[in-house]
């Protein structure tokens, strides 16, 4: 049996590595891009954002359905794991959220000026 040259190995990892890192860079460029966003003085939300609040308005949006899809798609796996391991579903939720084009947001309306702003992601973890 004829084992591969040492050099032949070390190439195909680093062709392996290479085309890894290809993939997380473009995986990390996407879940942060939304970031580049204006997260706050938003007059009007696109159709990813997910309103917070209650009423017809928020219920009625269509980055709030389809968060809500996200949720219940998510439920049956939140529901059966462990309570330690619920914090990644939420999580889950929201980079899936973050990774939709353009990439949504969570937003609340100041009441004042009537403007949004985005709650960031500590306060989406509470709750979501």
């Amino acid at each position: 049996r004829m084992q591969p040259r040492k050099n032949e190995e070390d190439q195909d990892d680093k062709d392996a590595t290479k085309k890894e890192e290809v993939d997380v860079t473009h995986a990390h460029k996407k879940i942060y891009e939304w970031e580049e966003q204006a997260l706050s003085g938003i007059t009007k939300p696109h159709e990813n954002d997910v309103l917070m609040g209650r009423g017809n308005g928020a219920k009625g949006h269509k980055g709030n359905q389809q968060f809500r899809a996200i949720v219940d798609h998510s439920l049956p796996g939140y529901v059966e794991c462990p309570k330690q391991q619920r914090k990644k579903y939420a999580e889950g939720i929201i980079v899936k959220i973050r990774q939709l084009d353009p990439p949504g947001r969570f937003l609340v309306k100041d009441k004042f000026t009537s403007l949004w702003a985005d709650i960031g992601d500590d306060s989406t973890l509470r709750k979501v």
